[in-house]
């Protein structure tokens, strides 16, 4: 039997709305989904700049241990060393990384530093200013600079740990250990070792080939 023309007009009605309705629906949940990613983006930002403070608090609390503690009476300096590290064959000072330069000093310089040694004004403000430091304090800058540096090139290598020290400082067996410890810590940060003599410190997750060829290469 035929269907009124009225009753046809609102099956149509109705038709249309349900399709407008689902593709509201559709809609509605596309604009969720993108809502959804940016919040787990944005938490996920959240997370790593936690962890990232959590690292820092932990290095704070262990010099403000280290500090605390003193340093005994009786020095070891296996203590603040492995043993290997004084082999003068696996010594970062007895290798001069490939990418320095060896230049021998002039034999008037060298007559000239025997005899005595010109220290400008410069030199003077920059030992006065640095003396105040401690290792632990040393220590942090250097972590610190490298950080920086892997977040902008994305690897550091060990070998050219030396170049991170501030103006008018060195390093020695306290603070080198200090540093690989604060590294070492840092859940962001990971070593490959390239070969007999050199490490790269990278961004955990990267290529560290890749990472050194890029940077190095």
């Amino acid at each position: 039997m035929g269907v009124p023309s009225v009753v046809r007009e609102e099956l149509e009605k109705l038709r249309i709305e349900l399709r407008d309705a689902k593709l509201e629906v559709a809609r509605d949940i596309s604009e969720l989904r993108e809502v959804l990613t940016s919040l787990s983006k944005e938490m996920e930002g959240v997370v790593q700049r936690h962890l990232s403070l959590m690292t820092r608090l932990e290095g704070l609390e262990t010099r403000a241990q280290t500090l605390s503690g003193g340093l005994s009476s009786e020095f070891n300096a296996f203590a603040y060393v492995q043993l290997d590290e004084l082999d003068s064959k696996n010594s970062e000072e007895a290798n001069p990384s490939e990418f320095e330069e060896v230049v021998p000093e002039p034999e008037d310089k060298l007559r000239t530093q025997s005899s005595e040694e010109e220290v400008t004004d410069k030199d003077v403000h920059v030992v006065e200013e640095n003396s105040e430091l401690t290792d632990e304090d040393i220590a942090y800058m250097v972590y610190e600079s490298v950080l920086g540096e892997i977040g902008d090139s994305g690897g550091v290598l060990n070998n050219q740990l030396h170049l991170r020290y501030p103006e008018g400082t060195k390093g020695n067996p306290t603070t080198k250990k200090l540093v690989k410890e604060l590294l070492a810590s840092n859940s962001e940060v990971s070593i490959h070792k390239l070969d007999k003599f050199r490490s790269l410190y990278h961004k955990t997750g990267a290529d560290p080939d890749e990472t050194y060829e890029r940077i190095f290469g």
